[in-house]
Order: C-alpha cells, then structure tokens, then sequence
C-alpha cells in the first residue's frame, strides 16, 4: 500500500539565527560607519560653499559703498578725541565720544537691508557688549539696541553652531592690522589697552577708518579686508570668569567697548596678529574678549577643517591655511608694508 506524504503540511519556515542577524547588523554597521563620513563631508562642503559665497556678498557690499563714498566704511565709527601715542589712544573718555556705529552696520544698504538700515540711529549711542554691568556696557539707544537683537543671517556661517535663526553673533570680522613684527615696541598705529586686547590702524577696516584702493600700497590681491572668525563672545563664553554676568556677549551690529569701561574690545573688528584657528575652543566656550589673550581681537578662525576663509580686498574669498607662515599672514592684514607675500 502507498502512502502519500502531504509535504506541504510538514513543511516548517526556517527563520534567521541569532549568529546569522548579529551578522546582518554588524555589517549595516560596518556601512553605516563608512557612509557617515561621507555625508558629513558633504554636508560641510555644502555649508563651506554658502559661508564661501556670503563672505562674497559681504565683499560686494564693501566694494559698492566705496564707489558711493570713494573711501571703505570705517570699521567703527567713533569720532571722538583720543588720548595720544603711545599711551592707550584707544580708550576714549566719555565726555566726548560715543560707542557709534560699525562698518557692518554702515553697509546694510549695499546688502539690500534697506528696511533695517532704516531703523538705525545713526547720530546715537550703540550696543558694544551686552548682558554686563549697565554702568560699565550700557546698551544703546532703543532703536539701536532693537537692530542689535535682530539676527542677521548674511553675517552667519552655517558651520558655525552658534549661529541659529535666533542669534545675533557674526562670524565675519573686518581686518584692522596684521601686527606685523614685535607688537611689544608699539608702533603709532598700535594701541594697547594694557592687555592682549589690541587695536590697530594698519588695516583696512579699523576706527574711524577712511581708506581707499589709492592707500592699498601692498595690493588688493595681497590684502585681507574681512576674514572669518569663531573667537566673538557668546553667551556663556564667560562663566568660567564672572559668575555675575556670565552671559555677556558681542553681536554682529556691536560698537567697539571701550567708553565708559576702558578695557577696549573691538566688537565686529579683528586683525592676523595670531595663528589661525590657534585657541581650539570658541567663544561660547572661552572668555575670547577678557582673556585668552584676547582672540576676539586678533585671531581669525572658523569651524571648517584646516583654516578659515577670507575676503580680499580685491574681491576674492580665498581658504587660508592654518599652518601658513604666521609673518605671512601677519603681512596680510596690512595694507602698506611693503613687504612681497607668497602663499
């Protein structure tokens, strides 16, 4: 006698072993690892393009105002009798100076922020620091200190983290000197305000600056006019060193400090006086305006890897390298040393 079998009715599913999908996940891992860098990679060059091309726009606009006014913006407007070479000329008394507008202000127009410039008074009093003692960092005026607290997204780069839709920082900084040679001897247009915390008139944006392309001496191709920063104080920069104010910080319409507290801090203001990218930590993670050998007045730097970008005063953004000769990048950010570049 035969005996049919019914094989379907016996048949079993066999299912993936526990070794057989640690297996699968290990490898969606292995994937996972080798894919991710790749994404962030493009992701950064994508933000490093857009920084790239803002830096651009803010170089058109610097070019534009020059052909309306036949100089560049003052890098801070100050207007005010300074105390004379070499002792401190950059403290400004407070019987006849305000905190006045800066250059990133001053070219709203030219970046097609006519609605904001409007707002803008200019014969007024403007925000340097804010969140500090009001004695010594009073804000400026109401509608000022409004246009303070506006964000600004053509002064952000999108690699920078601190930038967001709600923040006011820039991370672009007009150049005003290179610190070429020892800074220590001071030279006329060198100002020490006791501390690392340098100003300098070498450049191309600095305060009260009137320069044109006639006192480019050492070429446009060979001189920085804004140059990439990540050293601007942010909110909680500070809470290492004043458990009072902790928060303070500068924006990207901040005026210079220096009236009525003294200790100058250029605001939206740097030079090449140090290595790029030298202090690794930012300024919303350092005090880069008190301290740190003040690098929110003399070092540029960015979030990409390697360098930072900078605006030309012919136009052109370039990438620096960190590791570029610092006497060469020192050079760079004056306009009339006379000295032959190669980099």
């Amino acid at each position: 006698m035969n005996v049919l079998v019914d094989r379907g009715r016996h048949f079993r599913r066999r299912g993936f072993t526990l070794v057989e999908l640690l297996v699968v996940i290990a490898i969606i891992g292995v994937l996972i690892a080798l894919l991710l860098p790749a994404v962030q990679q493009a992701r950064e060059a994508a933000r490093r393009m857009s920084c790239t091309n803002k830096l651009k726009q803010l170089g058109l606009a610097l070019h534009n105002y020059h052909d309306t006014f036949s100089v560049f913006p003052p890098g801070n407007v100050m207007s005010a009798k300074r105390g004379s070479y070499p002792t401190n000329w950059c403290t400004w008394p407070a019987s006849t100076a305000y905190n006045g507008a800066p250059w990133s202000v001053l070219i709203l127009p030219q970046l097609e922020q006519g609605n904001l410039h409007a707002q803008v008074e200019m014969g007024s009093r403007f925000t340097g620091m804010a969140d500090h003692s009001p004695t010594d960092d009073p804000n400026g005026s109401a509608a000022n200190h409004a246009v303070f607290l506006t964000p600004n997204p053509a002064y952000q780069c999108p690699s920078d983290p601190n930038s967001a839709s709600d923040a006011n920082n820039s991370t672009y900084f007009g150049v005003m000197g290179g610190a070429i040679g020892n800074v220590a001897t001071q030279k006329p247009d060198i100002c020490s305000s006791g501390t690392d915390r340098y100003f300098f008139t070498e450049g191309i944006l600095f305060v009260d600056s009137k320069i044109s392309f006639r006192d480019v001496l050492d070429g446009s191709t060979n001189t920085y006019l804004v140059g990439e920063t990540k050293y601007q104080l942010r909110p909680g920069g500070r809470a290492a060193a004043s458990a009072t104010y902790p928060n303070a910080y500068f924006g990207w319409a901040s005026s210079v400090r220096s009236v009525d507290a003294g200790g100058g801090v250029a605001g939206v203001m740097t030079a090449s006086r140090w290595q790029i990218n030298s202090l690794a930590q930012d300024g919303s993670k350092i005090d880069t305006a008190f301290s740190n050998r003040g690098a929110q007045n003399g070092t540029m730097g960015s979030f990409h890897p390697g360098g930072c970008n900078a605006n030309f005063a012919d136009g052109s953004v370039r990438f620096m390298s960190q590791t570029m000769d610092l006497e060469t990048h020192r050079v760079l950010g004056s306009r009339d040393e006379g000295v032959v570049t190669n980099f």
